[in-house]
């Protein structure tokens, strides 16, 4: 036979049978499969994602059914079995909700959670019966319920230990008596057995019961600890329980709450110290059916912690030992926690330091034990911080040390802290802000605590933690300091420590951060100024003033003249700080000695030219800069402006040479005019008009051009050739404003306060030869314009010397602008040249300018200035073709006109309402959108805008006729206006009628008005509680005729006209829905009702419900009948019929959707019914018989929503009733609460004995209750 042929086989297996693990064990001890392939069949088959990070061994099946195939080949007459080939089973599809809630109740957690809640109730009834028979019992009978509950629960879980399918529940158990044998000794000193014979012989015979089955039990759960551990674990536990013993006694109960607490901290850090030389822990062997959630904890930890735990309950509630005593041990607590998970379990160990912060709090009045709480809290942190170098640790021992500088003041004795605060005090000026200020001289060792902890760290390559440490340090040192500002001693001290602290620190570092160099710099001057201001208190603004600018000549002198330090560049920002503080300080002095601060200029002119500078152009611009600023300085005294105006241009001068700029030259010119206005100024002693000085600037501005000129033709001067011309364009703007300014003063009667026309004559025909001359040099734009403004100030001028009134002076400039079109329009024919932007702005601002005089007054010609305005606005606009915005405000202005010259009449009339002139604009409006509309061909040939265009315009009319048209409407109207606003809303709904034929938005807009012209006409013509009650019955009419007209044969889109018939009734519902009748609603429902089925909607019937509903609660109010479950049944049964006819909810893929809003509506009507069914015992009976036939429903129509709530809800009403039946029965409660709590713990036994039957019985109610709707 040969040995190298092999079989395959096939087999088919449940993955969730109980022999699979045991099979598989079989095959490999045969050989037929191997170790590996056991290892990955269990890897794909035997495994789920776990949630938490878990020590227990139990692995979860996560497959209900599976394969196991091996295909085997035709040839197999090898005796040799290969190994079979194991195929993962298809994951399920599908699963929902209930499935994962089912699968879930047969998890471990589930399991330990049903456990729990039968303990509970077991114990909990029991507790509810012994009270009221317990003045029945002597103290031992009264002990000896206690015990019985003890040794029956020790009994079953020794018992359930040897069988393999139960170890949680029996383990649940074994926890359970641990931590009642605790109680057991606190009952027996509780109830004073040791008072009589019988006492101490139940006392003695429990205690060494208790302790043989606490020595069992901890045997039976030791796992892989050694014998020696659980010998030290046993004696641990066994004195927390006997220490409940003799609490009568005084001072017994602190002794013994520390002597347990030092005692576990003890022992637990032995048993730690151990496993760690052991190389392993051995709590994750030692419990192997152990759920994860307990995690690293063994029912041995349990009963330890409760213990504890039940020694601090007793010793502070019972015993009411003050807290503050207590916080010690609390601590305790936390740092033991804190240790035994130090490595690794995060949750564990914070909830340790939890315990920590409590009991330093507690400790807050006793210094002695809030150190001790503090060196417990840095032990631990500082072997975390040794462990894992991690920046958390270090700032938390960061700031329990700095906490710790408390207790450690307060165990100086007060006579000591008041001597050197009274010390301190006597050698401070004041006594601001003492005791307080010393802390921040005080605390400053612990900065160089944490800059020395820093180096530690930095010795160790942890440079992360370095710059952390020393973060610390800086952070406490600004708080620090913040404080000392409160005296000057203290903030002398502060300052001096820090300046000579930062300086180490950047002595030891020749890398050190540019932020770090500022500071210390900034550290140094505050040092200097603090100790001048402390040997010196009384000084004046002007010293400081004069220390910040010898500082600042300082630090510019380190920062130019000092090469290749690495304090150029503070010394250089810092020397900014400096000189703008000074300003500061020299601006709120009135002293001639502000003229000192022309240094900071002077330095930074010199610091400009320096070779060696790094940064020359700034210092430069800066100087600049600030020689602008310091001349408010000098300007209350002659001899300083004139000196400082003089410096100042010398030393521009300098610095545009440097920065080589025109505004840097244009800038020394500034100086320059300022200097000789400022000479003229002084050689006049102010004596100086108006008129004079206009004509000086036109003086200075041809001055400048002609200079300007010279040196372009020379090639002189490059940084001034610019700066020239703009200086002469900036005087002669603002020389023509300032003229147009006097003119307006002039035409305005302010004759006095303006200037004569002869020097305004001068001054404008100097200006204007000024222009001309560089226009002719250099021809632009702008240089038209100054002309066009020079002509124009020139006209005013001239007309004001025959008295000519404003409106003269509107219609000169009108004509100039008629002129400059009609100019500019002949000279463009004879170039053949397109049109300058002067030719086309120029007319724009003459015809502005008119239209602005033009309306000083409103007249029966102000209409008329604006309509030339606007014909001189589209003849500008017809050279501009390709910018039609012109265009449109010129149809504005025509309009605008229009509308003068209606509102000068309007305004002449006598008598009427405004909404009559509302109206009449309305009328106009109207006329305007029809005549634009008709006369559009005609138009486009002239206004250059197509004939779309004109279209909108007229459109815009419509709509602004429409407002007001509103507007007059709730004006309230004449009663002769009423007709016409009728008959103007229909012309406007005409109008949007015949625009509707290519657009469907004006077919609403035409309905819309229509629908006001008809209401008003109703409102009118019919009375008003007939409209109220039955108006919604004739908009249902009325969509109805329109819903079945023929529009589309008409030329009409039908949409717009099908959405009136939608929308109509529903809004004149709400309208009249005050006064509306039911009739008047069932017609409305009906209405949609017919309009759903027309139109195969049936979303549309959803106002149908609204409005029948509407109807009901109208006749539950006239019945009286009106409450919350008349609430739940109209929403309800209005959500049931949503879930039922919504085409939404008909697909597979929404069933939960409307499972779920068919659950929301029946919860929501049964829960207002068992809220109301409890005023009588009928009600009670009628309500769990309505659930119990919803339960019926949902069964027969096969519905989920009704079974599930119905069955909810009848339990719910059931218990309810039994509830206030046995209210005062307790033995009856007695049983039923034991009863519960058993059969929770057979519940839990059998889900984990019996897990595969109970899986698959569950899967089959799962699938059948897919299949319902």
């Amino acid at each position: 036979m040969d040995s190298g042929r092999s079989a395959q086989l096939s087999l088919r297996i449940q993955l969730n049978h109980p022999a699979l693990l045991k099979g598989l064990d079989v095959w490999l001890q045969l050989g037929l499969i191997s170790d590996s392939q056991v290892r990955n069949f269990c890897l794909q088959n035997l495994t789920c994602a776990l949630l938490t990070t878990s020590l227990s061994k139990e692995t979860t099946i996560a497959h209900q059914v599976g394969q196991l195939e091996a295909p085997i080949p035709p040839s197999s007459d090898s005796p040799r079995v290969p190994a079979p080939q194991i195929s993962s089973p298809p994951q399920q599809q599908g699963t929902d909700w209930l499935t994962h809630i089912l699968q879930s109740l047969m998890a471990e957690l589930s399991v330990l959670w049903l456990l729990l809640l039968g303990v509970f109730m077991v114990v909990v009834s029991s507790g509810v019966l012994a009270a009221t028979q317990w003045r029945y019992l002597v103290p031992a009978g009264q002990y000896g319920l206690l015990l019985a509950y003890t040794l029956v629960f020790a009994a079953v879980a020794y018992g359930l230990e040897r069988r393999p399918q139960l170890q949680l529940t029996a383990r649940m158990l074994q926890v359970t008596t641990l931590l009642l044998i605790p109680v057991n000794f606190w009952m027996m000193d509780q109830l004073n057995l040791f008072r009589s014979g019988g006492g101490w012989l139940v006392a003695a015979l429990s205690a060494l019961t208790l302790t043989g089955i606490l020595g069992v039990l901890l045997r039976l759960s030791r796992g892989s600890l050694s014998t020696s551990l659980i010998r030290i674990t046993t004696v641990n536990i066994v004195g927390l329980s006997w220490l409940h013993w003799g609490w009568e006694q005084p001072g017994w109960p602190w002794f013994a709450t520390y002597g347990g607490m030092l005692a576990t901290c003890i022992a637990l850090t032995y048993e730690d110290n151990i496993q760690e030389q052991g190389g392993a822990v051995a709590s994750e062997e030692a419990e192997d059916s152990l759920p994860s959630l307990l995690g690293w904890m063994q029912p041995s930890r349990i009963a330890v912690i409760g213990g504890l735990l039940l020694l601090l309950f007793r010793a502070i509630v019972v015993a009411q030992i003050p807290i503050s005593k207590m916080g010690l041990a609390i601590a305790l607590g936390g740092w033991l926690l804190c240790w035994l998970s130090r490595r690794s379990l995060q949750p564990w160990f914070w909830l340790g330091v939890g315990l920590l912060i409590m009991g330093r709090w507690a400790a807050l009045a006793i210094p002695g034990q809030a150190l001790a709480i503090s060196v417990l809290a840095l032990w631990i942190f500082g072997e975390r911080l040794r462990r894992r170098s991690k920046v958390l640790d270090l700032v938390c021992l960061f700031f329990i040390g700095l906490q710790t500088c408390w207790p450690l003041t307060h165990l100086v004795s007060a006579g000591l802290r008041q001597q050197v605060v009274s010390t301190a005090i006597e050698w401070a000026p004041t006594e601001v802000g003492m005791p307080m200020a010393l802390w921040g001289v005080g605390l400053f060792p612990y900065c160089l605590l944490t800059l020395w902890l820093g180096s530690k760290l930095r010795q160790r390559s942890s440079g992360q933690l370095t710059e952390t440490a020393e973060g610390l340090a800086l952070g406490m040192g600004l708080i620090l300091t913040i404080i000392s500002f409160l005296n000057p001693l203290t903030r002398s001290l502060n300052l001096i420590l820090s300046a000579l602290t930062l300086s180490w620190v950047v002595c030891r570092r020749p890398q050190a951060r540019s932020f770090l160099l500022y500071l210390t710099q900034f550290a140094g001057l505050s040092a200097i100024f603090a100790n001048i201001d402390f040997g010196f208190p009384r000084l004046s603004l002007a010293v400081w003033a004069s220390i910040c600018l010898g500082a600042m000549m300082a630090e510019w002198v380190v920062s130019g003249w000092v090469r290749a330090s690495r304090w150029q560049e503070s010394a250089w920002n810092l020397g900014l700080g400096l000189a703008a503080v000074s300003y500061v300080l020299w601006s709120s002095e009135n002293m001639i000695w502000r003229v000192s601060w022309l240094m900071t200029p002077v330095m930074l002119t010199l610091l400009g030219t320096r070779s060696g500078f790094q940064r020359p152009k700034l210092a430069a611009g800066l100087g600049m800069a600030t020689l602008v600023v310091a001349q408010p300085l000098t300007f209350a005294w002659t001899t300083p402006r004139l000196l400082g105006l003089a410096g100042s241009t010398v030393l521009t001068f300098f610095n545009t040479r440097t920065l080589k700029h025109p505004l840097a030259g244009g800038l020394t010119i500034g100086f320059g005019l300022s200097f000789v206005y400022a000479a003229l100024w002084e050689l006049r002693q102010g004596q100086i008009s108006l008129g004079l000085f206009s004509n000086w600037v036109a003086a200075t501005a041809l001055l400048l051009w002609l200079l300007h000129g010279e040196l372009q033709r020379r090639g002189l001067g490059r940084w001034y050739i610019k700066a020239l011309s703009r200086w002469a364009w900036g005087l002669n703007t603002l020389n023509l404003l300032g003229m147009n300014l006097c003119l307006g003063l002039l035409y305005s009667g302010w004759d006095t306060l303006g200037p004569s026309p002869q020097y305004l004559i001068g001054a404008t025909g100097l200006a204007t030869l000024a222009i001309s001359y560089h226009s002719w040099q250099n021809p632009s734009e702008s240089s038209r314009f100054q002309v066009a403004v020079s002509l124009e100030v020139l006209m005013a001028s001239l007309l004001l010397l025959r008295n000519a009134s404003i409106i003269e002076l509107a219609i000169a400039n009108l004509a100039l602008g008629i002129l400059s079109l009609g100019i500019g329009k002949l000279w463009r024919r004879q170039n053949d040249r397109p049109y300058w932007a002067s030719e086309k702005l120029i007319p724009l601002l003459y015809g502005s300018l008119g239209w602005v005089f033009g309306h000083s007054s409103f007249s029966a010609t102000t209409g008329i200035y604006t309509l030339i305005f606007s014909l001189i606005a589209i003849g500008v606009s017809r050279r501009q073709v390709s910018f039609k915005g012109m265009s449109y405000l010129a149809i504005a202005g025509l309009s605008w006109g229009a509308y003068e010259l209606l509102i000068y009449q309007l305004l002449q009339a006598i008598g009427g309402r405004v909404a009559d002139g509302w109206l009449m604009f309305a009328v106009l409006g109207t006329v305007i959108a029809y005549s634009e509309y008709v006369l559009a061909p005609w138009l486009a040939r002239y206004v250059k805008l197509s004939v779309k265009e004109l279209q909108i315009i007229a459109h815009l009319h419509w709509t602004a006729a429409s407002g007001l048209a509103f507007l007059a409407l709730v004006a309230e109207l004449s009663t002769g206006g009423e007709p016409l606003w009728i008959g103007v809303t229909s012309g406007l709904a005409c109008y949007a009628f015949i625009q509707g034929r290519r657009r469907e938005g004006w077919i609403y807009a035409g309905i819309l008005e229509t629908i006001a012209a008809l209401g008003y006409g109703l409102y009118l013509t019919v009375p008003m509680p007939f409209l109220q009650h039955w108006g919604a019955a004739i908009a249902c009419l009325l969509a109805a005729g329109v819903y079945r007209l023929p529009w589309s044969t008409w030329g009409w889109p039908r949409r717009p006209w099908r959405q009136t018939a939608f929308a109509l009734p529903l809004v004149a519902t709400l309208t009249t829905a005050n006064a509306i009748l039911i009739p008047t609603l069932l017609i409305a429902g009906a209405f949609y009702a017919w309009l759903a089925m027309q139109e195969r909607r049936p979303q549309l019937s959803y106002l149908s419900i609204f409005f029948a509903d509407w109807a009901i609660w109208r006749l539950l109010d006239i019945y009286q009948l009106q409450g919350q479950f008349a609430i739940a049944c109209l929403v309800g049964g209005s959500l049931l019929y949503i879930a039922q006819i919504d085409p939404v909810f008909k697909t597979d893929t929404t069933r939960n959707q409307r499972h779920l809003l068919r659950t929301m509506a029946t919860s929501l009507m049964c829960l207002s019914a068992l809220a109301e069914s409890d005023a009588q015992l009928l009600w009670g009976f009628a309500a769990a018989g309505c659930f119990l036939l919803l339960v019926l429903s949902g069964l027969i129509l096969r519905v989920r929503a009704f079974a599930y709530v119905g069955s909810l809800f009848f339990v719910l009403k059931v218990g309810r009733q039994l509830w206030l039946f046995v209210a005062d029965q307790s033995f009856l409660l007695w049983a039923i609460g034991i009863v519960v709590g058993l059969l929770f713990i057979w519940v839990a036994a059998t889900f984990e004995a019996r897990r595969s039957q109970m899986t698959a019985l569950l899967n089959y109610w799962v699938d059948e209750l897919r299949t319902w709707a």
